[in-house]
């Protein structure tokens, strides 16, 4: 069998077309990677300045609880109080009479317990929220802190189950006046002679200025310090923003839920 030049000829172009179509495609999908690249860098980077952005106002929001409303609060970055919530969560209620062993127990063996709890704090989740971690605390007098400290987590809560706090807050700029600061590390712990508290976590910044002495809060630039006061009382919840600095006045004795969401942005940033 032969073939002829012209067929053959007309096989050639065919060919082409096929390769460079090949080639086009692969452009094609270059190009497309590197568009979605550059929209994941671009919501990251979105995510980041949300997490990330710190607010100098002391207004201090005060609302009513509300699911629908929680997240446009929290948005602000502003000191929050969620007046009232706790009373519509039955696990929380049930616990009001339960002595702090009790309640250890139950947060650690009983997995319903830990479920429902978490459901009632999805309403305050961060994107892309994972789990919450959380601890119940019975408190004393001799539970006061001394020291303000840094938040440094991006969704902090503070629930007052049963008695009265005072929640003393600090604008991120007050830092000028809040120093020296310190590090509350493993390495320090022998050196920190200043930290009354027993109860700081390790990594956690404070202000090595103890809050309740006269002879350290009139030194310079303490004395400049400006902060709020809120009265945390039965029943209602605190929003405390990433930046700002804190300290916990306990003024009867008190169960006290605090809560951290944890999101896969948080390990991010």
């Amino acid at each position: 069998m032969t073939v002829s030049v012209e067929s053959y000829k007309d096989l050639i172009p065919d060919k082409i077309i096929i390769c460079n179509d090949i080639s086009l495609s692969k452009n094609y999908m270059k190009y497309i990677y590197l568009l979605l690249i550059v929209l994941v860098v671009f919501v990251i980077y979105c995510y980041y300045l949300y997490f990330t952005k710190m607010t100098n106002d002391v207004e201090i929001l005060q609302t009513d609880y509300g699911e629908d409303i929680a997240q446009d609060v929290l948005s602000e970055k502003k000191v929050s109080v969620f007046r009232d919530v706790l009373f519509d969560w039955e696990c929380v209620c049930e616990i009001f009479d339960m002595s702090i062993e009790d309640i250890n127990k139950l947060t650690k063996e009983s997995k319903v317990f830990n479920k429902v709890l978490k459901d009632y704090l999805s309403p305050f989740s961060l994107p892309l929220t994972y789990d919450w971690d959380y601890n119940i605390t019975y408190r004393t007098k001799s539970d006061n802190q001394h020291h303000f400290i840094l938040e440094e987590q991006h969704r902090h809560l503070i629930a007052q189950i049963t008695g009265e706090q005072r929640i003393y807050v600090a604008a991120p700029e007050q830092i000028k006046n809040i120093k020296p600061l310190m590090v509350y590390s493993k390495k320090n712990t022998k050196n920190m002679k200043t930290v009354k508290s027993k109860d700081y976590e390790i990594n956690k910044t404070f202000s090595t200025t103890d809050f309740w002495s006269q002879e350290e809060t009139s030194k310079e630039p303490y004395t400049k310090l400006e902060y709020m006061e809120i009265v945390l009382r039965a029943g209602n919840m605190m929003y405390i923003p990433y930046g700002w600095w804190y300290l916990q006045q306990v003024k009867e004795d008190c169960l006290v839920l605090e809560a951290n969401c944890k999101s896969v942005f948080t390990l991010i940033f």
